[in-house]
Parts: structure tokens; C-alpha cells; sequence
């Protein structure tokens, strides 16, 4: 038995009656057999293991599953008045992200302020209704003029 691997790294694999001991011998097993040069045996002894684990999981979900139905029933009745909306900032996140340049953080930072100061100047000088409106506009117009965005670079095949 390797001596090396901590026992409470290995603790909550006991759901459904694996010990760490078992995980540590199943790992064993496995080494064995790939030292030994047993491939097909080194595969069989990840298969099964690999069950087992697949099992543990399986029975973890089944057990948790209820809990969290329960616990959202309950915490829905607190909070039937709230509703949170999301999809504004994962749209203008969106925007940014492709104003910056896929991949560039200080693009998608000035992006971010640029985006933020039209938004604001529209809302201020034309109404809050077509905030959004100017959002996709300079979205599409920028794409429009420089298809990687404003700091973004063009590949070698690109050009």
C-alpha cells in the first residue's frame, strides 16, 4: 500500500460504503497492471472503478435532487414579489466583449467605459427607451468597420 496519499483526501467516497482504503487499493490494482505492461487489465480495472464512481455520484444527485426542489419551493414562497433579470447584463457583457476583441481585456475594458458613456449620453439626451437601441447600433456599426472588434487582431489566415 502507497504510504504517500492522504486518507482525508479521500474522505465522502464512503456514500455507499467505499472507504478510502477501497479507493486506494482500487488506484493500486490500476498502477499494478500498467506497470506489469497488462493493458487490456489496466483498462478493466479503470472500467469497474470508473462504475463505481459513476454509482457514487449517481446516488449523491438522487439524494440531493428532492432537497433542492424542497429547498426552492420553500425559499419561493419569500420571494414571489422578486424577480431578478439577467439577460440585460449577459446581453451588454456580449457586446462588450465583442466591441474589445474576442480574447482582449483591456479592449473589453474600454469597450465597457465606451459602452457605459453612450448608453448614459442616449438615456440623458434622448430617452431611456432607446438605451438599447444604441447598444446594437454601435455593436453593428463597429462590427461593420472592423469585423475583430476594436482591439482585436487578425489571424494569418485571416489576412
Amino acid at each position: 500500500m502507497r504510504e504517500n496519499v492522504p486518507l482525508r483526501a479521500l474522505r465522502g467516497h464512503e456514500l455507499r460504503g467505499h472507504t478510502p482504503e477501497d479507493t486506494i487499493a482500487a488506484h493500486e490494482r490500476i498502477f499494478e497492471r500498467i506497470q506489469a505492461g497488462d493493458a487490456r487489465g489496466a483498462a478493466q480495472a479503470m472500467r469497474s472503478h470508473l462504475r463505481e464512481a459513476v454509482r457514487d455520484v449517481s446516488a449523491a444527485l438522487n439524494a440531493g435532487t428532492p432537497l433542492i426542489e424542497l429547498n426552492g419551493s420553500l425559499a419561493g414562497q419569500y420571494t414571489a414579489g422578486l424577480t431578478i433579470n439577467a439577460n440585460g447584463a449577459a446581453v451588454k457583457g456580449l457586446i462588450v466583449m465583442l466591441l474589445g476583441g474576442l480574447g482582449n481585456v483591456p479592449g473589453a475594458m474600454v469597450a465597457g467605459l465606451m459602452l457605459g458613456m453612450i448608453e448614459i449620453l442616449s438615456a440623458a439626451y434622448i430617452g431611456t427607451t432607446e438605451r438599447d437601441f444604441f447598444s446594437f447600433l454601435i455593436l453593428i456599426l463597429i462590427l461593420l468597420w472592423r469585423p475583430t472588434g476594436l482591439f482585436g487582431t487578425r489571424t494569418a489566415e485571416q489576412r
